[in-house]
């Protein structure tokens, strides 16, 4: 789990499949501010192997605006659900949640030409998506009750809005305001916005202000 404040666009990547032989990524993203967007293959589509040049991946890609939710809980944060073998890229602007399965194998195909301060690019790994690439982009799970829950391969993200929410059941829940916990006889525990805080099974209530979001490992 990890907070992205993109200032600059990031590479363009993507990360094994389970056709591949080795570690499979998986993640999302959540908005947690009106502003940015992210940039995503169109499912279905094959990229390869008329690959685009580096610099021109991001007008193939689909650009999907993010929208942080209403404060009133009547709208919900943007949420995009990246399967493994998917192309993206989180662009300048974009303040996100970003959850993800434990793996880190990231094919770059696109680093928008930037170089280090002797002068030198960070590597290209064109050659090994390839394959990746030739299958094709997958179907990224549904998202469910009205974008606030989505249930992919390799975890679970519920949305709930401002407001109070019976607990789910050992989840990590992320508080983009200011919120409460209520801990089973123990009472309520403060929570800092911008805090990530383990659910245990004994947690009865949380309380917040603003959105939160809640993951858990399946």
């Amino acid at each position: 789990f990890k907070v992205i404040d993109a200032r600059e666009h990031l590479s363009v990547q993507l990360h094994p499949d389970e056709a591949s032989g080795g570690d499979v990524k998986e993640e999302a993203w959540v908005a947690l501010a009106d502003g940015g967007a992210v940039a995503i293959a169109t499912p279905g589509e094959d990229l390869g192997p008329d690959l685009p040049e580096p610099g021109a991946w991001l007008a193939r890609l689909g650009h999907v605006p993010l929208l942080g939710g209403g404060a009133s809980g009547a709208s919900a944060p943007t949420m995009v659900h990246v399967p493994p073998g998917t192309v993206h890229a989180i662009l300048a602007g974009a303040l996100i949640f970003d959850v993800q399965n434990s793996a880190d194998v990231t094919w770059r195909l696109d680093d928008h030409g930037r170089v280090d301060a002797e002068g030198n690019a960070r590597a290209l790994h064109v050659a090994e998506a390839t394959g990746v690439l030739e299958r094709g982009t997958p179907i990224p799970a549904p998202l469910l009750d009205d974008g606030r829950r989505l249930v992919s391969g390799r975890f679970t993200i519920d949305l709930h809005a401002p407001g109070s929410v019976r607990a789910p059941t050992s989840q990590v829940v992320f508080f983009t305001q200011a919120g409460r916990v209520e801990h089973g006889e123990s009472g309520l525990f403060d929570v800092p916005a911008g805090r990530t805080v383990w659910i245990p099974p004994t947690t009865t209530v949380l309380e917040s202000d603003g959105w939160m979001i809640a993951a858990a490992a399946l």
